[in-house]
Parts: structure tokens; sequence; C-alpha cells
């Protein structure tokens, strides 16, 4: 028992030791540390008894165990209570030093004198932060000790209350086993009260806690505030500054390049690990986990590459937000700037926290999959699939590394962008009389420059727009006055009657009234093109009227572009043959074969279907048809046609002549005679087929086949007899029309 209540003194001394300097209270309330110490005393010398009680034996020796044990937990309870009258009392100390630090000025706080550049602010304003941080732990710990003591009070109520219940239920004349038992509801009791008193401390210097951490972050906030009152934007400071961040992006270049290398090594020996395994009929166990493992270490050189890759570009970006600050603070930035550097930094801190928060996340996932692959070390019997599972964890622990590293990484650029970010807003916040003056003359400088419109890649903006309309105004109050001076006195000098003197006077203001326009445009580098909606309002009834025009015109620059007809080109167009002879822009002449020349509009050309016969090639194929009657031997029809074809003059040998039985028709065998010509004018090919008509027609009469010609066929009806009547001798006797006349 006494080693047991020395272990507990010792744990008390030992949190004594290690007790947070974090807790302060409002009004701290200490305790007399003689009376901690007489109940202390007390409650050990009823340990001793009791202790004495229990080396017999029976049941009064059980309670004596109990009680014993009741009366340590007692003794380690009064033993808290004076570590926490202790601690109550350091922080009364430390709080009465930290009074008489806030009543010196903050620059008797400050360790280095001022100038100060922006790395000592950054640090004293992490400082600040930091016990920002610890504030809020000690309104945690506050809370957190209110709670306890809310809970100690509650179960110090309910053991009073069993207390008093068993002593009004108690007899007169109690037994031993209830003068025990009311014993160990006494004892309850006082440990319940001693708990209460113990949370009362401890709540006590939390608060006291918290008071002081309020008050360390008043004096670091006072100090922070001196600080940034005296800040230098010294050059000197700010090319360490790029020192630093040229030799990091230095040093990032090149891990990035080793990990390029390392990269290629791995994707190596995974396709390896990747051939094995397809060329194993049954993979094993150890193989897949080999593979695994290969996969891992592929995606940690991956996102080593990646992750530097971001870290050179956040080098970039911390030395434009170094240089952004030290402008703030040197005060060379203009308004427009700081407005545009605050809304572009809110973005940028935006999308910093939330690749944090990813990142952090990827990590929270690697660790469980670490946490499975151990949980399968374990659990792994054959050696080979353990050392691939070791190396994924290893790989793992890598991969968590370098997410952690990142995440570093990604901490302090956030840590600056925030800095840059409460700078800007204070600057915006801090107005004065020079800053209203210069902010409305940013205002009217952006209005005077404001883009109304574009044209030829120039920009018309407000001012350029007001420019031209005070020069159009001064133009007009110029021509008014010349104009009418000029009325006035030329005009009538040289005895020009008033009619003419006016219309002269008016040609001359209007054309002093379009040079001040286009010296107005000008003056002020407007383009013509940027009236091109007047223009084109003038240009749309002006379109209507010369719409064919336009349309013939734009026709003829295709036609002389793509040259789909060309002069000398036979032509047939709407039924009629003529050879080009004119392209213009407007239009076309066409002379045919009556020497009667056409003027064709260009768009007829596109519009309609134009057959050309010799756009590219003068060879054409001509179709005669000719037709016999039935029972003419076939074989010397297509003889003779082949005759007159290789005879005639005219006709091409290649390709060769085709004769074709084309038909049985109503009153002929149909053939067709299909043979190539060069056809330069359409004369000439009717020429030839003339020619070749002649000559088969002539063939045809001396072989004594007939030429078919339309025929009709009556047939009577002899089933019954035919009706003759006489009309009258002048006229004679003439037969009836037979019944039953059809035509075939």
């Amino acid at each position: 028992m006494r080693a047991s209540l020395r272990a507990g003194v010792l744990q008390l001394g030992m949190l004594i030791l290690i007790a947070p300097a974090a807790l302060a209270a409002d009004a701290p309330v200490v305790a007399a540390p003689s009376d901690a110490e007489r109940q202390l005393g007390q409650v050990r010398a009823e340990i001793e008894r009791a202790r004495l009680a229990a080396g017999g034996g029976g049941r009064e020796a059980g309670e004596a165990r109990a009680e014993m044990e009741t009366l340590e937990k007692l003794a380690r309870i009064l033993a808290e209570q004076r570590v926490a009258e202790q601690r109550a009392q350091a922080l009364a100390e430390e709080a009465d030093a930290l009074t008489e630090h806030l009543a010196a000025p903050p620059s008797a706080n400050v360790a280095a004198a001022p100038p100060y550049s922006l790395r000592f602010f950054d640090e004293a304003a992490g400082a600040a932060e930091a016990l920002r941080h610890a504030v809020a732990l000690a309104e945690t710990a506050a809370g957190d000790a209110l709670a306890l003591l809310e809970t100690a009070r509650a179960e110090s109520k309910e053991e009073a209350r069993v207390l008093r219940l068993a002593r009004e239920q108690r007899s007169p004349q109690p037994s031993a086993q209830v003068a025990g038992e009311e014993r160990r509801r006494e004892l309850a009791g006082r440990l319940a009260e001693a708990r209460v008193r113990l949370r009362e401390l401890d709540h006590r210097n939390a608060l006291a806690a918290l008071e002081l951490e309020r008050k360390r972050l008043q004096r670091s906030d006072a100090e922070l505030a001196w600080i940034r009152e005296h800040v230098d934007a010294r050059e000197r400071d700010l090319d360490e500054v790029r020192t630093e961040l040229a030799q990091e992006e230095f040093d990032a270049a090149r891990r990035l390049e080793l990990s390029r290398l390392e990269l290629a090594s791995a994707e190596e020996r995974l396709a390896a690990a990747q051939r094995r395994i397809g060329a194993a009929r049954d993979p094993q166990p150890a193989a897949e986990e080999e593979a695994a493992a290969r996969r891992l270490e592929v995606a940690r050189y991956q996102r080593s590459v990646a992750f530097l890759g971001e870290r050179l570009e956040r080098v970039a970006a911390d030395r434009q937000l170094w240089e952004r600050r030290y402008q703030l603070v040197s005060d060379r930035a203009s308004r427009v700037e700081v407005a545009a550097w605050f809304e572009e930094t809110a973005r940028q801190l935006e999308e910093t926290t939330r690749q944090i928060r990813i990142r952090a996340t990827r990590v929270e996932e690697l660790r469980r999959q670490s946490e499975e692959i151990r949980a399968k070390i374990e659990r792994a019997s054959d050696p080979r699939v353990g050392h691939w599972l070791g190396a994924q964890s290893e790989t793992l622990g890598q991969l968590i590394q370098i997410y952690t590293e990142d995440l570093a990484g990604l901490a302090s650029h956030r840590a600056l962008e925030q800095r840059l970010h409460a700078e800007l807003e204070a600057r915006r916040t801090e107005v004065d009389l020079s800053d209203r003056i210069r902010a409305l003359f940013d205002v009217a400088r952006s209005a005077w420059h404001y883009e109304i419109t574009s044209s030829e890649n120039r920009a018309i903006t407000v001012g350029k727009a007001v420019s031209a309309v005070v020069v159009f105004l001064i133009g007009y109050l110029f021509a008014s006055a010349v104009t009418r001076i000029g009325g006035r006195r030329v005009f009538s000098r040289v005895g020009m009657d008033e009619g003419a003197a006016h219309a002269f006077e008016s040609l001359a203001f209007y054309a002093l009234m379009v040079a001040a326009f286009l010296f107005a445009l000008r003056i002020v580098n407007i383009p013509l093109t940027a009236f091109a909606v007047v223009g084109g309002a003038l240009a749309i009834g002006v379109g209507f009227g010369s719409q064919n025009v336009v349309n013939n015109f734009i026709s003829g620059v295709i036609l002389l572009a793509e040259r789909p007809l060309k002069l000398g080109d036979l032509v047939e167009l709407g039924g009629v043959y003529g050879t080009i002879e004119r392209i213009g822009l407007r239009s076309t002449r066409v002379r045919t074969g009556d020497n009667i020349h056409i003027i064709v509009p260009n768009s007829s050309f596109l519009e309609n279907n134009v057959i050309n016969w010799t756009h590219n090639d003068e060879t054409v194929r001509i179709v005669v048809k000719v037709g016999v009657v039935y029972g003419s031997p076939t074989r010397d029809v297509e003889r003779i046609i082949r005759e007159v074809l290789d005879e005639q003059t005219g006709i091409l040998k290649q390709p060769a002549p085709m004769i074709l039985f084309t038909n049985f028709g109503d009153n002929s065998l149909d053939f067709e005679a299909r043979f190539w010509i060069r056809m330069r004018t359409h004369a000439e090919r009717l020429q030839i087929e003339s020619d070749v008509r002649y000559r088969i027609d002539d063939r045809f009469r001396d072989a004594g086949i007939v030429i078919a010609f339309p025929q009709r066929d009556v047939h009577l009806d002899s089933i019954a007899p035919l009706e003759v009547r006489l009309v009258g001798e002048s006229i004679g006797a003439r037969r009836a029309a037979p019944v039953g006349e059809s035509d075939r």
C-alpha cells in the first residue's frame, strides 16, 4: 500500500514537472496549502489504521481493505489538489510578470531595433498566430474543465442524497454491517467532494491560463503593430529572398531531373515484372506482389515528378508574392493594382486551400493502405510474398513522406498568400485624403481609358470619343464662322447673286464639316471602319438595288478564277449551242452557229447546268440510231454499219466504234452506232452524223435491207357478213367501214 501511495505521489510530481504553462484565471482562487497538507495527513493516518485492520481475518478485514482503497483514491485526489494549488500560484506569478511587460512600451519587448525587414515581421506574425492557436486551445480546455466540474458536482450531489437516505432509514441500534455500509458511503461522499474541489481548482486554473494566453496575445499584437509600423522594404532584404528562392528553384530542378531518371528506371522494372507474369502460365502470388510493388514504385516517382514541377511553379509564385509585398510596403503599388492583387490573391488562396485538403485526404488514404499492407505482412507465410509486401510498405512510406513534404510546401505558400492578402486588405481599408484623391484620379483615368469597342486592333475609348466630339464642335464653329464671313464679304464683292452665293456657302460649309470630321477622326486615331454600322445601313439600301449587278460581278470573278469556261469552248446552255468569245466581269459573250451573239449574265453559268463540250478534251461520243424491218439479217446489218463507220472520215479509230442491237421495237429492230469524233464546232458534229446516215441508207438499199418505218395493220372480222348499202349514184357504191377494226 505504501508503495502504491509513493507511486501516486511520484506521478503527481511528474504532473507538476510536465504540466503545461498555457492555462490562467480571471481571479485565481488559491486554497491554503496547509489545508491540503492537513487533509492529506489525516487521510494517510486513516490509511494506516485501515491497513492494520486489514491484517486480521474475517469480514472486518475485507471491509478494511475496501475502505483502504477508497482512502488511497482520496489521497491521490488530495495530492492533485495540492499540485493544482501550486499551479495556481505559478500562474498568478506569471500573470503578474506579464502585466509588467504589458505596462512597458512595445519597443521595449522587441529584441531588435528598427527598421525591421519583412522576414522579421513574418516571424513575429507567426508567433502571434501560434498564440492565437494557443488561446483557442485554452478556450477549449476551459470548456472541458467546466464540463468536468459540472459532472463532479452532479456525482457529489448524488452521493450526498444516497447518504442522507441511508441515515434516515438507519435503526436506533444499527448492526455492524449497517455501520460499515454507512462508513463506505461517508468515504464515497468525501471522495466526491474532494473531486469537486479538484475540478474547481482545475477550472479556475484553466480560466487563469486562458487569461494569461490572452495577455500574451495582446502583448504579441502590440509588438506586431510596432514592427509593422517600422517595416522598411530594403532592396537587400528582397535580394536575399530572391537568392533563397533561386537556390530552392535550383534544388527542385535538380531533384526533378533525378526523379525523371528514376521514373524511367522504375517503369522498366515494372514492364519486366509484367512480362514475367504474362509469360507464366500460372503466376505465383510472389510475382503478383512484385508487380504491385513495382506499380507503387512507379506511382511514387510519378508523384515526385509532379510535385517537384508544382514546386517550381510555387517558387515563381512565391517570388511574385514577395515582390508585391515589397512594392506594397514601399508604397509603389497603385490603388488599381492593390484591388487587382487582392482579388487574384483571394482566388489563389482558395485554390491552395483546396489543394491542401485534397493532399491531406490522400495522405489518410495512403496511411490506411499502409496499415492493410502491414496486416498482410503479418499473415504472409511465403517469405518471397512477405519481401514484396515489405517493399510495398516501404514505398508507401516514401510516398506518404513525399505528400507530407508537399503539404509543408503548400502550407508555407499559403501562409505567404495569407500575409499578402491581409496586407492588401489592410491597405484597402486605410484611406486618407491623398488616397481618396488618388482613388478618384484612378477612377477618372479608368473611365477615360475605358474601351467602348475596337476596330482594326485599335481601341476606341471614352477619351477618344470625347476628344473627337470636342474637335468636331470646334470644326463646326469654325466652318460656320468662315462660311458666314465668306458669304457676306467675298461672294458679294465678286458680284455673285444671292442664290449662287447661298449655294456656294452651303457647299463650302459641308466641305469644311467633312474636313473637320475627318480631322477629328485623325486626331483621336479612330479609323473610318469604326463607322461601319452607318456605312452598313447605307450599303444595305445600295445592295438591294445592285443585287444582280454584284451577283454577276462575283460570278465573273469566280469564272475567271476557277476557269470552268474559257475562250473558244463550245457550250450548250438552254438548248443553244455557241462558242465562248469573251468573258467579262458582268456578262459573257457567246456566238452561235448562226453567227448570232448572245450576251449571257455570268450568274447563269453558275446557277444553271451548262454543258461544255470542249472543256478539257474535244473528243466526244456520237450515237446514230437506225431501225430495220423484222426479218432483216441482223449480222449483215451490224457488218454494214461497221464498214460505214470504218470508211467515214472524221471518226476516230480509238476508242473503237461500237454497234449495239438495242431493242425489238414496235415497228423495227433497233440498232445504235456509237463512235467517237473530235468535235471543234457543233456544225462539224452534225455534218458527220449526216454523212453516216447517208452511207447507211445507201448500203442498206444495195443490200436489200429495208429501213423500218411506222406501220398500221387492219384486220377484218370475217365471221359476220359485210353490210353493203347504196347511198347514191352520184357518190357511187362505197363499202361500209368494217366491223371490229383495230390498230396494232
